[in-house]
């Protein structure tokens, strides 16, 4: 008689650097917790060490479109579904000691429970091409409403004469005047 086939649902708890993946059985018993550096080489290292437990068919994780977009995006095209789970009570969490291991297995209950449904996003479609413009461009537009202030503030504690010279100038004329000086 052949063994029945095992499900395997994941929760990975992303880092910059590193990777902290939980796998747990349909039964929900975990049977192994692992880190693996955060690089595209290493996400298929990931998924083998995952698949070495059984059939991954789900995999939990927080903020998909930042620390783990990379690994949402290997983990997809292999027909995984990949799910964005909540993060946990950071109050609650830091009482009892910040684990990446316990964060890894909350993730992967959360999504073999099902309590979340949201489907993790790609990060590069066409809608993220727009996305990405106006984020670059608010970026812009605070950092030069900053440089402005900053301007304005030394302005008032400057010289007399350098004071007189600048302090009628628009938030438009100010930058250039002062881009001349040496």
């Amino acid at each position: 008689m052949t063994e029945p086939m095992t499900l395997v649902t994941a929760g990975v708890d992303t880092h910059r650097d590193t990777h902290v993946p939980a796998a747990l059985d349909e039964r929900g018993d975990e049977p192994g917790i692992e880190s693996f550096p955060a690089t595209a080489a290493r996400y298929s290292k990931l998924l083998s060490w995952l698949n070495s437990f059984g059939t991954v068919k789900r995999v939990g994780v927080q903020d998909t479109a930042c620390y783990s977009a990379g690994l949402s995006r290997h983990l997809q095209p292999k027909g995984i579904e990949v799910i964005e789970v909540d993060r946990p009570n950071r109050h609650l969490r830091r009482r009892a000691g910040k684990s990446d291991p316990v964060d890894a297995t909350g993730a992967a209950s959360a999504a073999q429970s099902s309590q979340t449904t949201a489907i993790a996003k790609t990060v590069d479609g066409d809608l993220e091409k727009p996305r990405a413009l106006r984020m670059v461009r608010a970026s812009a537009r605070h950092s030069r409403v900053r440089v402005i202030n900053q301007l304005r503030d030394l302005i008032v504690t400057s010289p007399d004469q350098l004071r007189s010279e600048l302090g009628g100038l628009t938030a438009i004329t100010l930058p250039q005047r002062c881009s001349r000086f040496r």
